[in-house]
């Protein structure tokens, strides 16, 4: 093998070594730590009974909150970091509607 080959060899490993270190800095950024992971807790479930969906949806959330504030601390009660929520609204006695919300608290 003559120095030009060889050179062209060294300059080959030293890639395909800046492809993997660079691939193993990318996966790293990719995986979130246990510490960075979202924590979450067992769901909760509130309801409300209003006369507009809107209002009962909204005051539903606000009852979730509280729940999840008692038993889990304040850092949990933010709605949209919740995991598997789901909320339903349907007719309560002809002019009220009632609405139920669920969701895992996370932080």
């Amino acid at each position: 093998m003559n120095s030009k080959e060889s050179r062209h060899l060294q300059a080959k490993k030293r890639l395909a070594l800046s492809i993997v270190v660079g691939a193993c800095f990318l996966a790293n950024l990719a995986i979130p730590s246990k510490a960075e992971a979202a924590q979450c807790k067992k769901k909760v479930g509130a309801y409300s009974i209003s006369a507009t969906k809107s209002l009962a949806r909204k005051q539903a959330r606000m009852v979730w909150r509280g729940l999840v504030a008692q038993r889990y601390g304040p850092d949990y009660v933010i709605w949209r970091l919740g995991k598997d929520r789901s909320s339903s609204c349907r007719r309560h006695k002809w002019v009220l509607y009632r609405c139920t919300v669920r969701a895992k608290p996370c932080r």
